[in-house]
């Protein structure tokens, strides 16, 4: 059973005599003093918003407005600390699904290294080669530039890359873009890239479905006349002449 509050003052009198400092009487009192949540050993979720000031953070994205909402929040579960984003648009209005904010969710996540909701122009550039887009740092600047509230060092925050990921997918490609795109999976520099990775960049098209994808193919492998390999890792597409085609 527990001690009265009356016994635990005169256990602690009792610990002044004995010698025990002033310091490790006041950390007994305070453990003596635990929660119950902590005596019966539950964890609490803990919550809180979070606006970085750090000197990193000044450093890295020192265009970013002063007075600008937090982009995260960090939640304490079990004694470990997670990060959250803080979403402030209507990803229902930006056409983005559940499903699909997971995975840009998480695609954010992997080049957002500081954890700080916020990226670096290098590292949006790397984002938008993932996603199919133009993606050398002057074109990652052209497509960042309207969006973000960085007017210098161009940072991207987690909401500006659900605006522009939006954005970018109702603008309809000229043949020069699209061949750029498309020329950022061309790691070997051939002129090709496979029908698997073709598909992939072709469903970041927002309303471009599977069958159209495949009525596409089937367009193009009929206008060169070449064959249609059944394994979509040996079945080439040369992204110029697509590109081409499809503009005519």
């Amino acid at each position: 059973m527990a001690n009265t509050e009356e016994e635990k003052r005169e256990g602690s009198v009792k610990d002044l005599d004995n010698g025990v400092g002033e310091d490790d009487l006041q950390d007994k009192l305070e453990d003596d003093e635990a929660s119950p949540a902590e005596e019966n050993g539950e964890n609490a979720e803990k919550s809180k918003v979070v606006k970085s000031t750090s000197n990193l953070f000044e450093t890295l994205h020192a265009g970013r407005p002063k007075d600008e909402e937090p982009h995260i929040k960090k939640t304490m579960k079990n004694k470990k600390e997670k990060i959250e984003y803080i979403v402030r648009v209507d990803t229902e209005e930006l056409g983005i699904v559940e499903d699909e904010f997971e995975d840009l969710q998480s695609l954010f996540q992997l080049f957002d290294h500081d954890e700080d909701g916020v990226l670096s122009i290098r590292e949006a550039a790397r984002v938008l080669k993932c996603l199919g887009f133009p993606h050398n740092e002057e074109e990652a600047k052209n497509l960042i530039e309207p969006i973000s509230a960085d007017k210098t060092g161009f940072s991207l925050s987690f909401n500006e890359y659900l605006n522009l990921v939006s954005a970018a997918r109702r603008v309809e490609p000229n043949e020069d873009i699209l061949v750029e795109v498309l020329k950022g999976f061309d790691e070997d520099e051939t002129g090709k890239i496979t029908e698997r990775k073709f598909k992939q960049v072709m469903r970041t098209k927002e309303g471009v479905s599977d069958d159209e994808i495949n009525m596409m193919l089937s367009e193009y492998f009929k206008h060169t006349g070449e064959t249609r390999e059944e394994d979509e890792e040996n079945s080439f597409i040369d992204y110029r002449v697509f590109a081409k085609m499809l503009q005519s």
